[in-house]
């Protein structure tokens, strides 16, 4: 059973696959490779990015059991609040 990182960083997105403490894989998607001519200019951006992921889970064999993910940090709100005490 492996387990599948992913990063999704401002200039690339990682994967890395681990079963256990054990290193499987790391792969390196440039986010450039978005604007290929291949690509059609029409198809969201989120769409180009999804096809560039599945293409590289299957090029690679990567059939993990589990994902976690993370993102950089200008793409991550930290929202914090103070909740008043509330009657019983």
């Amino acid at each position: 059973m492996s387990n599948l990182g992913v990063y999704f960083g401002p200039k690339s997105i990682s994967l890395v696959e681990t079963k256990g403490k054990k290193f499987l894989k790391n792969i390196q998607i440039p986010l450039s490779r978005i604007a290929t001519p291949d690509l059609q200019e029409k198809v969201p951006e989120e769409v180009k990015i999804v096809a560039l992921f599945k293409d590289e889970l299957r090029r690679n064999k990567i059939e993990a059991n589990e994902v976690n993910i993370t993102i950089s940090g200008k793409d991550l709100i930290i929202r914090t609040f103070d909740l008043p005490v509330l009657p019983a």
